[in-house]
């Protein structure tokens, strides 16, 4: 079976990039990047399967969505991380 990709985009409330964030998946396969200056981490060569994502960033409240990999698709998946006052 052919593998897929995601990509994950961290944002704050407002819409702006949050770069450095934390990104970790769970699933078939486990992960961890962190998002470039424009907010966005891209993961390749993932197992198709059920997949939980959590995203993190000093001074915000961690999120964590479900999402799925499919075989040569890539998932999208975007974050709106509030600030952790």
């Amino acid at each position: 079976m052919e593998n897929g990709s995601m990509l994950v985009l961290v944002q704050d409330q407002e819409g702006q990039s949050l770069p450095g964030a934390s990104v970790l998946i769970a699933g078939p396969t486990h992960r961890e990047g962190m998002t470039n200056v424009e907010g966005k981490a891209i993961f390749q060569d993932l197992p198709p399967g059920n997949y939980k994502v959590k995203a993190q960033l000093e001074g915000f409240k961690p999120d964590t969505e479900p999402t799925a990999v499919e075989p040569q698709q890539t998932a999208e998946l975007t974050f709106r991380l509030k600030l952790d006052p």
